[in-house]
């Protein structure tokens, strides 16, 4: 699920429950085009019950990368804050 809260800003929702490929990628997708010149922001806010399957992780991390390599802010959101985050 994706939310534009300002016009310079996208988020990508990863919500709760097991998060596959499939769904990492309809989020995506959803979010629209992070990478294009049309947000200046990109978060990633992730549901206190949101649990990532090690290939999203790493495409995750990969597209955490490539936002900054666009010289975009980014800011990753646990939503559950510390007791949500395995550890």
């Amino acid at each position: 699920m994706a939310t534009l809260a300002h016009p310079s800003e996208c988020i990508l929702h990863l919500p709760d429950g097991w998060i596959d490929a499939r769904r990492f990628e309809r989020a995506l997708r959803n979010c629209g085009d992070a990478l294009s010149n049309s947000f200046s922001v990109v978060v990633v806010r992730i549901s206190a019950g949101c649990s990532l399957m090690i290939d999203v992780v790493i495409r995750l991390l990969s597209f955490c990368n490539q936002v900054l390599a666009t010289t975009k802010q980014l800011r990753l959101d646990f939503l559950g804050g510390a007791d949500g985050c395995m550890g």
